[in-house]
């Protein structure tokens, strides 16, 4: 398989991914109000910050809090969003 059909094919795997998260978390939401808590942050990969960023952004307004913990050398930069 070529890099450029991998690239292609993962990108449209995250936005499904993307896609089903946040509808989940929207169908949850209209119901109640929810608490996410997420542990051991700095051992989070990639793909796992990805998503809180998507949370953060896309459920801005919504009841949504998020809490996070992690050690003190994490880099808080990697989670950096527009809201």
């Amino acid at each position: 398989m070529s890099s450029g059909l991998a690239r292609l094919r993962s990108g449209r795997i995250r936005r499904q991914i993307h896609f089903a998260v946040r509808t989940l978390f929207e169908r949850r939401l209209a119901r109640a109000p929810i608490l996410l808590v997420v542990e051991d942050l700095h051992w989070a990969d990639a793909a796992s910050l990805d998503v809180l960023r998507l949370l953060a952004d896309r459920l801005d307004r919504s009841r949504l809090m998020i809490v996070l913990t992690h050690r003190p050398t994490f880099e808080a930069g990697a989670l950096a969003t527009s809201r």
